[in-house]
């Protein structure tokens, strides 16, 4: 919220360490926030392509690995465009570095959008063919055309909106579509620290897990937004 000064208050003299305290910081959190972002998406992105390198190698034989065997392209696809995504966008939360070069926002933008789409068009195409288990596998598969129908379509807004010039519809839609898109980054840690506390969980609980994982991201991308 930004400040309103009192008739009383006294104007700090340029240069003060107050007055450049403030960009400092920013500054500080701005990299913190790209930084965890960056974790967010590689940690899951190295895992699905160490996954990859395993079902090629034969080392996967279980039904998901056959799957993957038969149809390469969609999680090829998948995998390629997560990558560029997950690499791209944290830039795009840097306000000094949109200012300093706006031409390589613009550019990385349509390269992120494209990238975007790739990853929610497979993810849909995977879970409309990839068999699944009645029960925990029904949730997921919800959840899975939800959030993906959703990511695409915050995508498509967010292209919409600057094309017209609305850059803070354009801000918030795209901030929505990546934190759908780093729902797996999310899902890494939930799981492995649901794992620690109370045991490897059923399939129930891990569908609900994953789940909630996209939810918790709106969530957060939600607060933040409200509170610029």
């Amino acid at each position: 919220m930004d400040s309103v000064a009192s008739p009383t208050a006294t104007a700090a003299p340029a240069g003060s360490p107050t007055r450049i305290a403030q960009p400092v910081q920013r500054r500080l959190d701005t990299r913190w926030v790209v930084t965890a972002l960056l974790v967010l998406g590689i940690i899951p992105t190295a895992l699905g392509i160490a996954h990859l390198a395993t079902v090629v190698a034969g080392m996967d034989v279980s039904d998901k690995a056959l799957y993957f065997l038969a149809s390469p392209v969609p999680i090829g696809v998948h995998v390629a465009g997560a990558a560029l995504y997950v690499l791209l966008g944290p830039l795009q939360f840097a306000a000094g570095f949109r200012r300093r070069a706006p031409q390589w926002h613009r550019m990385a933008g349509r390269l992120l959008v494209f990238s975007g789409l790739l990853v929610a068009l497979s993810a849909l195409w995977m879970t409309l063919t990839l068999p699944h288990r009645p029960g925990a596998g029904d949730i997921l598969f919800v959840a899975r055309l939800v959030f993906g129908s959703v990511m695409i379509s915050a995508l498509a807004l967010g292209f919409v909106a600057i094309r017209r010039g609305d850059v803070p519809s354009h801000r918030k839609w795209m901030t929505r579509a990546y934190a759908i898109g780093l729902g797996a980054g999310t899902q890494v840690p939930v799981l492995m620290l649901a794992e620690i506390i109370v045991g490897r969980p059923d399939d129930l609980v891990r569908a609900v897990l994953m789940g909630g994982s996209w939810v918790v991201n709106l969530a957060v991308a939600e607060w933040v937004m409200r509170r610029r």
